[in-house]
């Protein structure tokens, strides 16, 4: 007795394929046929387009943040003065650390760095 594995392919008729094919090119044909034509925004669901409103708040939006950023960063370097000033009216701390006043200033010099958000 001769056991033989059938094919798999075989098992699938030629009309099958031909199904198959016919479906992927209908598909494309549509796919592009909605895109060209801008029929496609109002028939699927979901807008992948951009309105002039949400780009305009957008754009508001990241202003604020820039700002924020900004105040954000005079806020840090006050601080840095604010711990510098301390540092220097408080002859006990200076006494703690055991350091020079002068020395003081590297470790709280005001750094001046610019905040760069390009947009």
């Amino acid at each position: 007795m001769l056991h033989t594995k059938p094919n798999p392919r075989s098992s699938l008729s030629p009309r099958f394929y031909f199904c198959g094919n016919i479906f992927n090119l209908d598909c494309c044909i549509r796919y592009y046929f909605f895109n060209i034509t801008g029929i496609g925004n109002a028939v699927l669901p979901g807008n992948y387009v951009q309105s002039n409103e949400s780009t305009e708040k957008m754009e508001q939006l990241n202003d604020k943040v820039i700002f924020l950023a900004k105040e954000l960063q005079l806020l840090k370097s006050a601080n840095q003065r604010l711990k510098y000033a301390m540092a220097l009216g408080d002859s006990t701390l200076i006494d703690s650390l055991k350091v020079n006043p002068d020395s003081l200033q590297k470790f709280y010099k005001k750094q001046k760095k610019e905040i760069s958000l390009a947009v």
